[in-house]
């Protein structure tokens, strides 16, 4: 129902403007892709949408056109339909076909009729990308939430036995989301209840070969058992059993198990001053294991490496800047600092020079952060090394190793760093070495928990039917902790806990239980995770929010969703493992799409140009990605990361010659040699020494 002086902006199907009188206001193009922009996004300043609709204009020129394109629509419709102050905001006389469907969705309203419109149909902006990515990106959220609603009003008419009807609300909402497996399942399970077992295994076909050509995966095992019963004729339950709520033990075990070994090394390495290293396969308890023996000890700092953080040197150092900073406002930087840092940290103070002059003094002045920021601390921890940038593993080897013994008269704490096996750079892991032959380090490996282990954790977790599957478990988990806790949590979750069964139904592989969780997730909090996951190394509620193109508040609520499902913690993802299998589940043309929007957020907040040229080019775009590429090389010269320097110019050639840009190529290729030549001198240095 739209009210007295309402005016009807359409956005499903072919956009339409109706004024209150009914009369039909001609608006297509960029004034409808204004007005759905304000409408689907929220006030948004005139710079940003100018440059949305003229990205090739400079932002006079495109401003102005705005202006002009304003002036032109509140003509045609007498009124002004936008709120000409900054930020540009929609009227409240305006009313979208969208927003009374949301709103019908989040009432759950039993009747509302969902059309099967496409969101601007016919509309297109070849030329303007980011906006094209922010409207596939809209349709992608539109028909999640549309799939949603038809889901639960399909579950609704199963549990009343109404097959038929059932049937044709799961059918509609595989049209918009057609790579739901949860949605075949349901589909899968109606047509054999309504009696047509063909019709449901050809839909287990369907399901499998859409996941194997989208997702380049197999179904769930409960996807797979369940075509299983349909093919030997056994019955199956028209509901599914309510999912049971996970005990707080089994999502933080109460007692750390099977590390008193590793404890003892690590009272050691401290009583001596000795820099502790704790590494070990993915989910071996590393992260735990430092956490607890780091609070055992006082004040703790908490710093950690994040997928992407070799994008660019020292990625990792600004962070951890801004970390020591944050958590002491009353620390004053001689200027000198401030001026070396900030090409790191732009916010330490005014933009002047060039960043290639500014690197000379780095090290010395992070040393001054560190020394002065961690008067009060008593241990610093450093989670997933791994993914630090070499530049930062660097640096904090010349801090530590100058500091030996930590925790003593230099100032510098204690500190732990936990890495995964085998993942660290040859580089790094020959720092490492150094450390432990010189006695300033001592390096842990924590190995599998045995089954005796595993049989008292199982007994510490408030499940107590689990005890007796110690020994499968164990041999299920192979004695790793993460493993075995993702597969209590599924045993739990899916009423799957059976003494007595001669098996578990439990998948071949942990990352299925992973998928498994993220599949349980809303739309808005699939989308989410899915933006937080390509931004990678520093994310924050903000930027996922400006990368989806999603309201802050809405984008807020799927983050509390992520957080109840042990997805995020605070703005990291809880596990590594939880991020790696939510990154291999996005579909290659929504992951291009979300690297794209990225580049464009990242490039306003004054991001490295290397990890902005990383995502240009994992979205396809090698044009933008060339010069920035140019120019971090540049940037790692200044600080003398010769290595990453030659690896940018040679990804810049690459870049280059994608594009057919010869003298491009010949630009990148001469930096190279340059660089090259450096290399070599240093290399015959250390050979010589």
């Amino acid at each position: 129902m739209t009210g007295p002086g309402e005016w009807r902006l359409s956005l499903l199907g072919l956009g339409r403007l109706v004024a209150p009188d009914g009369r039909r206001v001609r608006c297509e193009g960029r004034p409808l892709a204004a007005l759905a922009f304000l409408a689907l996004q929220g006030p948004t300043m005139r710079s940003r949408l100018a440059g949305l609709l003229w990205p090739d204009n400079t932002e006079s020129v495109a401003r102005n056109n705005l202006v002009q394109l304003l002036r032109r629509l509140a003509a045609a419709c007498g009124t002004d339909l936008v709120d000409p102050h900054d930020p540009l905001t929609l009227r409240d006389i305006v009313r979208t076909d969208v927003d009374v469907l949301v709103c019908a969705f989040e009432g759950d309203e039993e009747e509302v009729e969902v059309p099967d419109h496409v969101l601007l149909d016919g509309l297109s902006f070849p030329e303007a990308h980011e906006l094209q990515d922010w409207l596939r990106a809209q349709r992608e959220r539109l028909d999640g939430l549309r799939a949603r609603h038809l889901m639960r009003r399909a579950q609704r008419k199963e549990v009343q036995g109404d097959w038929p009807n059932a049937l044709a609300f799961t059918r509609r909402a595989l049209h918009f989301d057609p790579v739901s497996e949860d949605a075949y399942r349901r589909l899968m399970r109606l047509h054999y209840l309504n009696g047509d077992p063909a019709a449901a295994r050809a839909a287990y076909e369907r399901c499998a070969d859409v996941l194997r050509t989208e997702l380049h995966t197999e179904p769930l095992p409960e996807t797979r058992a369940l075509a299983e019963d349909i093919l030997r004729g056994e019955a199956v339950a028209h509901v599914a059993p309510p999912r049971r709520q996970v005990p707080r033990s089994a999502l933080r075990p109460p007692v750390l198990l099977g590390r008193e070994t590793a404890w003892e090394r690590m009272e050691k390495g401290w009583a001596n001053g000795q820099l502790i290293f704790v590494t070990g396969e993915p989910g071996m308890g590393k992260t735990r294991l430092v956490a607890d023996f780091a609070a055992s000890k006082g004040r703790v700092l908490a710093l950690e490496g994040r997928p992407g953080d070799d994008a660019a040197p020292f990625t990792a150092t600004a962070r951890n800047v801004r970390r020591i900073l944050d958590a002491n406002p009353d620390v004053s930087l001689d200027a000198w600092t401030r001026d070396a840092l900030q090409p790191l940290v732009p916010e330490l103070g005014d933009v002047h020079g060039v960043r290639a002059q500014l690197g000379a003094r780095l090290q010395d002045a992070v040393g001054a952060v560190f020394e002065r920021g961690l008067r009060h601390v008593d241990v610093l921890t450093v989670d997933d090394m791994q993914y630090c940038d070499l530049a930062t593993i660097e640096a904090g080897f010349i801090l530590f190793g100058s500091a030996f013994p930590l925790g003593g008269a230099s100032g510098i704490p204690h500190v732990l760093a936990a890495y995964r096996r085998g993942e660290l750079s040859p580089e790094a892991e020959a720092f490492v070495q150094q450390q432990v032959v010189a006695g300033k380090a001592v390096l842990i490996e924590l190995d599998a928990l045995d089954e005796a282990s595993v049989h008292r954790l199982l007994g510490d977790l408030d499940v107590p039917e689990l005890v007796g599957l110690a020994s499968r478990l164990t041999r299920f988990s192979n004695g790793n902790p993460q493993f075995l806790l993702e597969a209590v949590k599924h045993l739990v979750e899916t009423n799957g806990v059976r003494p007595h069964a001669d098996t578990l139904p439990l998948p071949p592989k942990v990352g299925e239980v992973l998928t498994r969780r993220l599949q349980q997730l809303s739309v808005p909090a699939l989308q989410t995770a899915r933006a937080a996951a390509v931004l990678q190394s520093d994310f924050t509620l903000d930027l996922v929010a400006e990368v989806l193109g999603a309201p802050l508040l809405t984008t807020a609520s799927a983050w509390e969703e992520l957080e109840r499902a042990q997805i995020m913690n605070g703005e990291r993802f809880t596990h590594d493992l939880v991020y790696e299998a939510l990154v291999a589940a996005i579909p290659e043309a929504v992951r291009k799409l979300l690297h794209r929007s990225a580049a464009r957020v990242l490039t306003r907040h004054a991001a490295s140009p290397g990890r902005v040229a990383r995502h240009w080019l994992i979205g396809g775009e090698h044009a933008r990605a060339a010069p920035l590429l140019l120019e971090a090389g540049v940037e790692a010269e200044a600080t003398s990361r010769w290595q990453e320097a030659h690896d940018f110019y040679t990804l810049a050639m690459t870049s280059y010659d994608a594009i057919g840009d010869a003298a491009g190529h010949a630009s990148a290729s001469s930096a190279r040699g340059k660089v090259q030549e450096r290399l070599t001198v240093a290399a015959s240095a250390a050979l010589h020494a």
